[in-house]
């Protein structure tokens, strides 16, 4: 009987024995394989691996050959040759077919693993290339790190240390896709270490969207120790981008690192395009734990509300912590044009803004990284001394953290301009014979103005917020117009579609002193066609049945909403002249304006002056209008004393402008029939004739059921009266004139629905003219003019 423990250590024996045979084949074989990788590496066994293990982009070959040698101690040389070769992933993101791939390269082998040490060549001379971004699937998103600066971090890790001897990829045919459209031509590349032009790149693309094609050429070309095994010390680059009717561009950048560690960085570029054209210049210089910079930069676009914008003598200066890559403190200091848009008209006397432009930043660790900062960028504007005189003066605040960006961000804003105009005549003269014209009487007023505005806050804040002040004080020979404005401007995402703007401002009349101008009780009649005389309308502008009346040309397009609200004082009366006064008119003002809804509330209030009334001088103690939001017609409280021969009249308004009560007595008092007589023919009723007292009769009716306006009633004062007629039952009036000039004027009225008003003047004794104006309220107004020719026999 066999003993299981002897079994068992017969069982182990054999398996040690194995285990020992594996180990030594295995060193055989590794040696061997080091020293004669061509014993393993062979065309049939890389054949058959890419078959098997290359499966998902399903390569295929017309021929394919593959050789291996060993060229040092643990250093091998690979060849592959392959012609007509074709592959192409699942996802179809991938498809390229290649007339002829030629790769050399030389891999290290040691306890670490296998390492790529040299490309000898690599040349791909192809038919075609397509990729398809829309079909891959969504990388990783890119992760910056601010750590120290490290040229080598700009190519990937992997052939950091990788000697490149010769590259060649042609490639005539090229295909990418994407959301925005497709791209479609060749590229070529070429990349020869040691001869001069080293590395190459040229592409001539089209592009295709559903608006059209486009065609774009680039060039690139790049000296650089890139690829040797030394850290990267210099890039010289230059390229060129040409665009068709989108526009060209052009960059030069020389980047060199001496053994010191010290840097230079010479860039220039120009980029010109149907919108505009970029010029720039810069030269940056890293020293020890400090660098500088200096250069220029022209920006011309021709749209927008900047036309040029310059930054000459531009300065920079920072402090670099050992081995960072961002400074811990930096100064800019620049000087700066811009041309405005609303500046172009050479009327304002130049076009440009100039100044400087500074700037300031701290960048702080926390935990040994760099993280907090904070950063101020100023523009001071030159004063422009001109015919007015412009300054100003913006700046904006940054804050956050570098690891919790974006919302640690802080940024606030801060700007303040100011325009003088020592001379307002400058203003009327530059003005005149435009749209903008400044009107009468105002346009004679000489003086100084004077407008600020200021504003603070967070740019990308939904409510920017604005202060501004105007100031004027402008006087003539009569005249004189001393006014303070300020107001808050408030506007709710004013860069979105949705923008609105509010304003809450107050003004105030300081003093104020207008001549009127030249005012008429009648003017002359207008002539014009007899409304009885029917006209069709012009073929050219008649709508069409059906349709719309053509839009004006000049019609203002749509604006943002706009909410304003302005409170209007006088800190003392101004003054009004005009011709219907004999004395000044002392007016003050307090009201309230609001838009939308249009309204206006408070008070104008005159105050005592004289006035012709009646043929004679009377005085307006005062006259206040009450304005109500929503009314048309304003509440009226006023005294007017009328001194004649035999009394005191006090004429007693109220009510309101559309229908005034008047209340009349006397000092000593006299019955309300005598005080019109007074006031209406300058006698007492026992001189009036049987049609004056009839028509002293028929003013009185008529004030008492509130006929007459106020209007009507200057008119009527101012005016000598020969006939008044009123009938009580229809409540209507009918009052004959008579006007310098042997005019003559009839004026009726049934208290809202007509107005009616007939100028009739004698030319020749068979001879004279006549104009209607009549008022039928809904339907419009009417005038007619009609020459009469009479007593013909």
């Amino acid at each position: 009987m066999v003993h299981p423990a002897r079994v068992f250590r017969k069982i182990l024996a054999w398996l040690a024995a194995i285990i020992l045979v594996l180990v030594i084949a295995l060193v055989v074989c590794g040696r061997v394989f080091l020293l004669r990788p061509q014993t393993f590496l062979t065309t049939g066994t890389v054949t058959a691996a890419l078959r098997r293990f290359g499966g998902a982009y399903q390569p295929r070959w017309a021929s394919l050959s593959f050789s291996a040698s060993a060229v040092g101690p643990g250093r091998h040389r690979y060849l592959l040759r392959a012609k007509d070769l074709c592959l192409a992933d699942r996802l179809e993101s991938v498809e390229a077919c290649f007339d002829d791939l030629d790769l050399g390269v030389i891999v290290a082998y040691s306890r670490r693993g296998a390492s790529l040490e040299r490309i000898e060549r690599f040349s791909v001379l192809g038919k075609r290339l397509r990729l398809d971004l829309t079909r891959r699937p969504p990388g990783p998103g890119f992760q910056w790190n601010a750590g120290s600066l490290d040229l080598s971090r700009l190519v990937p890790p992997a052939l950091t240390s990788v000697k490149v001897d010769a590259l060649r990829v042609e490639l005539p045919a090229v295909v990418v896709v994407s959301s925005g459209g497709a791209l479609s031509g060749s590229a070529w590349v070429r990349l020869t270490p040691g001869r001069r032009r080293p590395f190459e790149f040229s592409a001539d693309l089209r592009r295709r969207t559903p608006r059209g094609s486009e065609r774009f050429k680039a060039q690139v070309v790049l000296d650089s120790d890139f690829f040797s095994p030394r850290p990267m010390t210099f890039v010289d680059a230059s390229g060129r981008l040409d665009m068709g009717s989108q526009g060209r561009a052009e960059a030069t950048a020389r980047l060199e690192e001496n053994p010191a560690g010290d840097r230079l960085l010479v860039f220039k570029a120009k980029v010109s395009a149907a919108q505009g054209r970029l010029d720039g210049d810069w030269r940056v210089k890293q020293a020890a734990d400090r660098y500088a910079a200096a250069g220029h930069l022209d920006v011309i676009v021709s749209t927008g509300p900047v036309r040029r914008a310059r930054l000459t003598d531009c300065r920079i200066d920072g402090r670099l912590r050992p081995g960072a890559a961002l400074p811990s403190s930096t100064d800019l200091s620049c000087r700066f044009e811009i041309q405005p848009v609303f500046m172009k008209d050479r009327r304002l006397g130049t076009d440009t803004l100039s100044g400087r432009l500074t700037g300031s930043g701290l960048l702080e660790d926390a935990f040994g990284r760099p993280d907090r900062f904070t950063a101020r960028l100023s523009a001071t504007v030159d004063p422009i001394k001109d015919w007015y005189e412009l300054s100003g003066r913006a700046s904006i605040d940054v804050s956050g953290r570098l690891g919790r960006l974006p919302e640690t961000l802080k940024t606030g804003l801060a700007a303040e301009a100011a325009v003088k105009v020592a001379r307002f005549e400058d203003i009327v003269a530059r003005l005149r014979d435009t749209a903008f014209a400044v009107p009468a009487p105002i346009h004679v007023l000489k003086g100084p103005l004077v407008l600020t505005i200021s504003a603070e806050g967070e740019p990308g804040a939904e409510v920017q917020r604005a202060r501004y002040r105007f100031s004027s004080d402008l006087s003539g020979p009569r005249q004189r117009l001393a006014v303070e404005v300020t107001g808050n401007l408030k506007a709710t995402r004013p860069l979105t579609p949705a923008r609105s703007f509010e304003n809450d401002s107050e003004v105030v009349i300081k003093e104020a002193a207008l001549e009127l101008p030249w005012l008429n009780v009648v003017g002359t009649p207008k002539v014009s066609v007899d409304r009885r005389i029917k006209t069709s309308a012009s073929p050219a502008t008649a709508p069409k049945a059906g349709g719309r009346a053509p839009a004006s040309a000049g019609a203002w397009p749509l604006l943002p909403p706009f909410k304003s609200r302005a409170l209007v004082r006088t800190e003392k009366p101004l003054t009004l002249f005009s011709n219907l006064a004999k004395d000044p008119i002392p007016v003050a003002v307090d009201l309230a304006v609001t838009q939308p809804p249009a309204a206006v509330s408070g008070t104008i209030g005159v105050r005592k002056f004289d006035v012709v009334l009646f043929r004679r001088v009377a005085t307006v103690d005062h006259l206040n209008f009450l304005l109500k939001p929503g009314s048309p017609v304003c509440g009226v409280e006023g005294l007017i004393l009328y001194k004649t021969p035999y009394a005191v009249i006090r004429i007693i308004l109220s009510g309101t402008t559309a229908k005034p009560r008047v209340e009349l007595a006397s000092d000593p008092p006299m019955r309300r029939e005598a005080i019109l007589a007074l006031l209406i023919f300058g006698k007492n009723p026992a001189e009036l004739d049987l049609d004056q007292t009839a028509s002293v009769g028929n003013s009185q009716a008529a004030l008492q059921s509130g006929a007459f306006g106020l209007t009507s009633l200057y008119l009527f004062g101012a005016t000598p009266i020969e006939h008044v007629g009123y009938d009580s039952a229809a409540k209507s009036y009918a009052v004959k004139l008579r006007l310098p000039g042997g005019i003559q004027m009839d004026l009726s009225s049934d208290l809202g629905r007509s107005r009616d008003m007939r100028l009739r003047k004698l030319l020749a004794p068979h001879w004279a003219v006549q104009s209607e104006i009549g008022d039928q309220n809904a339907n419009g107004s009417a005038v007619t003019t009609f020459l009469e020719w009479f007593n013909r026999y």
